[in-house]
């Protein structure tokens, strides 16, 4: 089962997982960082990367042009797989996280402070 997601510009995804399937994501257009557990990884147009399951990843488009990929499951599941661990609004769900979910947390928190703030006068004169 594939589905095409469109990240739009300066946009970061909550933080996600699956645990039942691998995701395998290819970037049709555009580049953008992916966070997967530990590590973020930048990909462009034509690249490919699987994410585990059981892994935290998330996206993150810090560019000015719109970012789509292509997220690919082999197998769906008719269970509930993902989980959402945080947001950009800083809500980290996980409350007992292990240490390798803080980590995770703290680097997701790293891509959503790289996000471009419009002033508050300016979201109000618009």
């Amino acid at each position: 089962m594939s589905t095409p997601v469109t990240i739009h510009p300066n946009t970061i995804t909550a933080l996600l997982s699956h645990h039942i399937v691998d995701l395998h994501l290819s970037v049709e257009l555009g580049q953008l960082n992916v966070l997967i557990g530990e590590n973020i990884h930048t990909l462009s147009s034509g690249q490919n990367i699987t994410i585990p399951k059981n892994t935290f990843y998330a996206y993150a488009n810090l560019s000015p042009r719109q970012a789509i990929v292509t997220e690919r499951i082999d197998t769906p599941s008719f269970t509930k797989d993902m989980v959402v661990h945080a947001d950009v609004d800083g809500v980290i769900y996980d409350v007992t996280a292990t240490p390798t979910e803080q980590v995770s947390h703290s680097l997701y928190l790293c891509l959503v402070d790289m996000l471009i703030r419009s002033p508050v006068d300016q979201k109000l004169s618009a």
